[in-house]
């Protein structure tokens, strides 16, 4: 009997959201890059307006972080009728 399995399984640039701070200029820098890099859709990057700062509190985390990431999936989910996006990656601090 013989199996076959796909080997190096990667994501595909469509399966990557990037999370930018626009309180941070470096985050919308480092974001652009890293998008032009792994040919990553322009409308894949979710430009988040949160601390700069190491820590945030969870509400503030709640709020500037997961309530806008959800929507974003969300409004994805009902253009396309379902969302490809298995990472996200952050280029915020």
């Amino acid at each position: 009997m013989l199996f076959f399995v796909k080997s190096g399984y990667g994501l595909t640039p469509d399966e990557i959201v990037v999370l930018v701070n626009k309180n941070g200029w470096h985050s919308i820098d480092l974001g652009k890059y890293y998008m032009k890099q792994r040919n990553i859709p322009e409308d894949n990057i979710l430009r988040l307006w949160t601390t700069d700062k190491e820590t945030t509190s969870r509400e503030n985390y709640e709020k500037q972080v997961v309530a806008p990431v959800a929507r974003f999936l969300e409004k994805k989910i009902r253009k396309a009728g379902e969302s490809n996006a298995w990472c996200l990656c952050s280029a915020c601090r």
